[in-house]
C-alpha cells in the first residue's frame, strides 16, 4: 500500500511539474485537446512523450484525500492555464478583427493611392492645357493687333473715296 501511495505522487508530482511549466511557458498547441481539465481527466492523464502516467484509482486524486495538497496543486495550474487559454482565445479574436482592418486599410491606401496619382496625373494635364492656351492666347493677341493696325490702315482709305 507504501508504494501505491508513493506511485501516486510521484505521478501526481510528475503531472503537476508538467503543468507548472506550461503555466510559465505557454502550453504547447499540439497539446491543447489532450490536456486534463477536471480532476477525473488529471488521474487518467498518459502522455509517454511526456513521461505521465494513469493514476490507478481516480478515488486516489481529491482534495480531502492523502494527497489534497498536491491536487489542490495541480487544479490551480489548470485554472491558470484555462485562464490563459481564455486569453489567447480573445487575443486570436482580436488578432484576427487587427489583421482584418488592416487588410481593410491597406485596400483603402491602395485605392486612395490609385486616385491620387490619377488626380496628379489629370492636374499636370490641366497645367500642360493652360500653359499652351496661354501661348495661344498670347499668339492670337499679338495677330488681333496686328489684323488691327491692318484695319486702320484700311478703314482710312475708305472714307477718301
Amino acid at each position: 500500500m507504501a508504494s501505491n501511495v508513493n506511485r501516486t505522487r510521484e505521478r501526481l508530482a510528475c503531472k503537476i511539474a508538467v503543468l507548472r511549466r506550461w503555466a510559465l511557458e505557454g502550453m504547447p498547441p499540439e497539446q491543447r485537446d489532450r490536456a486534463p481539465k477536471s480532476i477525473r481527466q488529471l488521474a487518467s492523464w498518459t502522455d509517454a512523450g511526456l513521461g505521465l502516467e494513469a493514476i490507478g484509482s481516480p478515488n486516489a486524486v481529491s482534495t480531502k484525500g492523502p494527497h489534497g495538497e498536491l491536487v489542490k496543486e495541480a487544479l490551480d495550474y489548470l485554472g491558470r492555464l484555462r485562464v490563459v487559454e481564455r486569453r489567447a482565445e480573445k487575443k486570436g479574436e482580436r488578432l484576427a478583427r487587427l489583421d482584418a482592418e488592416l487588410a481593410e486599410a491597406r485596400e483603402r491606401m491602395g485605392k486612395l493611392a490609385g486616385a491620387w496619382h490619377m488626380a496628379r496625373e489629370r492636374a499636370s494635364e490641366l497645367e500642360d492645357d493652360c500653359a499652351s492656351q496661354a501661348a495661344r492666347i498670347g499668339e492670337l493677341e499679338a495677330e488681333n493687333a496686328r489684323l488691327k493696325r491692318l484695319l486702320a490702315d484700311v478703314v482710312p482709305l475708305r472714307r477718301k473715296e
